[in-house]
């Protein structure tokens, strides 16, 4: 009688935070804010939201890809945008923690003569999450969807956000300075190494200020990042999602060793664009110069007019796209340990 074999256990990933272990120990006066939580209650409760809206988009475009290939077709890529968004909403949230939460729990950090590069350093991070945000709120802004496959047979989805010039759809330049379409892979990606960016340069700027011989120890109970599933995710060669043209996300290295950069399939990629829209016609610009379409609803001599019940859908199909020289990434090497 064989004995059954136990499946092989995945690598648990972790990522100390950064700040939590150069703050924990330090003498440092730390502002009592009745109406706040703990700073590391604060903290916790910011990265677990992120952590879980990343895992909800991975989950969807996960999804997605199964029903691709088993059903000849996945839905809509809508539920994985809206979830995607989400997420950086998150991303924002944490964003503020950094930007204005640190100064208000300690301070004297304000005086460093660093502060100013500090908070200069984090608006740069943040400024394509900044505007994902904002101009759809405010300015109408809204992500259209895309997907396709290259010719080495690597799928890839992700969005572009447009905006209108005219009576036309076009792809919005207030984000897109170099790339005209981004891959949810990528953007992921980015949120999490954007994360660590920001804690680094948090942990640096503390570590600046000089303890109090007065002043309790902190006691901020060192603790890992909660990613260890999105890392799972992203690193996971079961569940790899191409780049789009032009993107790369570097190898991060786990234990010394890199693993899984996120980079564009082989050849050209041929993408469809779903456009989804309210009312009775369409002009649309495709990114990079592939030309221009219209749709319109045509009603026969004498047809009333009546209400539309919900939104139509164009949808621009084959369109090729070549290879690209990669856009330069913005963060150092994401590092991990296993346990």
């Amino acid at each position: 009688m064989t004995e059954p074999t136990a499946s092989p256990k995945k690598t648990k990933l972790t990522v100390i935070s950064i700040l939590m272990e150069a703050l924990d120990g330090r003498r440092l006066p730390i502002s009592d804010h009745r109406d706040h939580a703990e700073l590391a209650v604060g903290y916790a409760n910011l990265h677990r939201r992120l952590a879980r809206a990343m895992l909800r988009a991975f989950a969807a475009m996960e999804t997605y890809d199964e029903r691709r290939e088993t059903a000849g077709g996945g839905g809509s890529l809508n539920e994985t945008l809206d979830l995607a968004l989400d997420a950086i909403y998150r991303l924002e949230e944490i964003n503020e923690f950094y930007e204005k939460d640190i100064a208000a729990y300690f301070p004297a950090v304000q005086q460093l003569p660093q502060f100013g590069d500090y908070l200069k350093a984090l608006s740069t991070f943040n400024r394509q999450w900044g505007v994902l945000c904002n101009k759809p709120k405010h300015n109408h802004a809204y992500l259209v969807a895309v997907e396709g496959v290259y010719e080495c047979g690597s799928w890839t989805a992700g969005y572009m956000m447009c905006t209108r010039d005219g009576d036309r759809i076009v792809v919005d330049k207030r984000l897109h300075k170099r790339l005209e379409m981004f891959s949810f892979g990528a953007t992921l990606r980015q949120i999490l190494d954007t994360v660590i960016a920001m804690d680094v340069l948090a942990a640096n700027l503390v570590g600046m200020l000089t303890d109090e011989p007065d002043a309790e120890p902190l006691q901020t109970y060192i603790i890992p990042l909660p990613y260890e599933q999105v890392m799972q995710k992203l690193f996971d060669p079961e569940h790899r999602f191409a780049g789009m043209p032009g993107e790369f996300c570097p190898a991060a290295v786990v234990d010394g060793e890199p693993v899984a950069a996120i980079e564009p399939g082989t050849g050209k990629l041929s993408a469809q664009i779903y456009y989804d829209f309210y009312g009775d016609n369409l002009k649309v610009r495709l990114p990079y110069g592939k030309g221009e379409f219209a749709s319109a609803m045509m009603l026969r001599e004498g047809m009333v007019r009546k209400p539309l019940t919900e939104y139509l859908r164009l949808v621009v199909r084959d369109i090729a796209f070549d290879p690209m020289d990669r856009v330069p990434y913005p963060f150092n090497q994401l590092q991990a340990i296993s346990e």
